[in-house]
């Protein structure tokens, strides 16, 4: 179908699929959702259901369900957004929920970012990985602008986000068989962009110290980055 056109996003992004209701077992679909568009592609037969047609709801009463053509078939549901106001920003971040009923771990079962339309795909979390069928994971703090600043891209007008799955149809997952739900994905910037107090450990050091005002950690991030790099660059620690 013809793509539709988008307007720039405001972070935060937040999209839990409890407003939208629709299902298609048919490649290369494109549907236009507020200021996003979500495009299908399946290597042969495939599902996707998004909000209250899906068979599985991770909260509320609604998600984004995969589930693929048979073994070694590959089903992608991927996000545009209009992300270009954030080019060079690597203090922005995701998060979401996902479950399955298990199944084999397979290439396609996983996350990819690009910045743009035409850039390559960057693979990055692997959600297959050590699965628990059945058990509700939430993914909180994936640093993709530090991941696209690493591969050489930044967000664009078209930055993308693709959900992958590879497997076997099986729609009604409770009561078995394979496929994936995702649920309550967020874009967001790092809550915290002021540098507080550095802590310089150099000389053969491997641990410091940290003490904190009024003797708790809650209300505070802390971010490790190497000599020379800026905030937005190192681990966060939340």
């Amino acid at each position: 179908s013809t793509k539709c056109a988008i307007s720039p996003v405001v972070l935060p992004f937040i999209e839990d699929f409890e407003t939208f209701d629709t299902s298609a077992t048919s490649s290369d679909k494109s549907y236009c959702l507020d200021d996003y568009r979500v495009e299908l592609n399946f290597d042969s037969t495939g599902y996707v259901g998004y909000g209250n047609v899906g068979a599985w709801s991770i909260s509320g009463n609604a998600s984004l369900i995969m589930t693929g053509g048979g073994a070694g078939q590959k089903n992608n549901t991927t996000f545009t957004l209009d992300m270009a106001a954030y080019n060079v920003d690597t203090t922005i971040f995701m998060s979401f929920d996902y479950l399955s009923p298990g199944g084999a771990d397979s290439p396609g079962d996983s996350v990819w970012i690009r910045g743009s339309s035409v850039d390559e795909w960057i693979g990055f979390f692997a959600w297959n990985n050590g699965l628990t069928a059945g058990k509700v994971y939430e993914v909180k703090h994936l640093n993709i602008g530090k991941v696209l600043n690493q591969n050489g891209q930044t967000f664009t007008n078209d930055f993308q986000v693709k959900f992958g799955y590879e497997g076997a149809w099986s729609v009604y997952f409770p009561i078995g068989g394979d496929g994936v739900a995702f649920d309550d994905i967020c874009i967001y910037e790092l809550d915290c962009v002021s540098e507080i107090s550095k802590v310089k450990i150099g000389g053969g050091s491997t641990s410091t110290t940290l003490q904190w005002d009024g003797g708790s950690a809650i209300g505070y991030n802390v971010e490790v980055v190497l000599l020379g790099d800026s905030l937005g660059m190192g681990t966060t620690y939340y």
